[in-house]
């Protein structure tokens, strides 16, 4: 599992050939890690991209709140921007970046065994961790309130499918929070199914809304 890269728009998502071709050579880019086909202007974001996953990759515990938002902003939100820049549609990139930050932080504390060392844990006095369920619960919680907060409205998108696959990404990701809260980032049950997905796909299709 790569937190920042699993962002993106999975092929064919985003139905439009163009912008799916773009991120399709932004995987790729990615992955190799190095700029590769992606255009010189667009680079920048890519390699705020890879500089979060390092942190990632080198599985630092987060000391402080500030910490985890600011790498947050640095991966996640450029993943969004780039979404945005593929579909053409670069007025709606802060929207996009609060999107992503949101989908991030709902991973971080969805999986404490993998990402766990990216919630920040209070330390005693002599710099010893307690209990990381004990010591994590309040930051969990924080996580998950900030990130209720970035996964609000997509109003402000204008390509239509970017627009539709963002917003069950974001129905499946604020009903993935009630879970998480009702039984534990640790519990199977906190885990999204099958029937979460139809249920998300439902509503958004009674609304009007034909998700990706």
């Amino acid at each position: 599992m790569d937190p920042i890269a699993d962002l993106l728009p999975p092929p064919g998502a985003l139905a439009d050939p163009k912008a799916d071709a773009f991120i399709a050579r932004l995987r790729q880019s990615f992955a190799a890690r190095q700029p590769g086909e992606i255009e010189a202007a667009f680079s920048g974001w890519l390699e705020r991209m890879a500089q979060a996953r390092e942190k990632i990759e080198a599985r630092t515990q987060i000391a402080r709140p500030a910490e985890l938002i600011s790498l947050a902003q640095f991966g996640a939100g450029s993943a969004g921007r780039l979404a945005a820049i593929a579909c053409e549609d670069e007025e709606a990139a802060s929207v996009c970046e609060r999107l992503f930050v949101g989908l991030f932080l709902v991973e971080i504390v969805g999986n404490p065994e993998s990402l766990g060392f990216l919630v920040p844990r209070k330390t005693s006095k002599d710099g010893a961790a307690g209990s990381a369920a004990a010591d994590s619960a309040p930051a969990n919680e924080e996580i998950l309130r900030r990130a209720a907060e970035a996964l609000g409205p997509t109003a402000g998108i204008r390509h239509r499918g970017l627009r539709r696959h963002l917003l069950r990404r974001a129905a499946l990701a604020r009903r993935r929070i009630r879970k998480i809260r009702k039984y534990g980032p640790g519990d199977r049950r906190a885990a999204m199914s099958g029937f979460d997905r139809l249920v998300v796909s439902a509503k958004l299709f009674l609304r009007g809304e034909r998700a990706s």
